[in-house]
């Protein structure tokens, strides 16, 4: 397996933490930069890195956004007009 993916990841990384530790106005700047190399790293990542992170954003999405209502609106209006 090729890790040349591991070198913007790892750029990546060091970035975050000197954003951590840095004053406000190269923030933004560091923010581009890590969102560039963590971009970079996945494009770079082998398949099977890539399939494992796709099933754990699913797998994350489901717990953290709440169950929707399929309900249509002439059904809840319907509803209302019930009471």
């Amino acid at each position: 397996m090729c890790l040349v993916f591991l070198i913007p990841l790892t750029i990546g990384l060091v970035t975050g933490y000197v954003f951590k530790n840095c004053v406000a106005d190269m923030a933004e700047l560091l923010i581009l930069a890590i969102v560039f190399n963590l971009i970079l790293s996945l494009v770079l990542a082998p398949w099977q890195l890539q399939l494992v992170v796709l099933v754990l954003v699913l797998v994350g999405s489901k717990q953290i956004l709440p169950a929707r209502d399929c309900r249509h609106k002439s059904e809840e209006n319907n509803n209302m007009r019930m009471f």
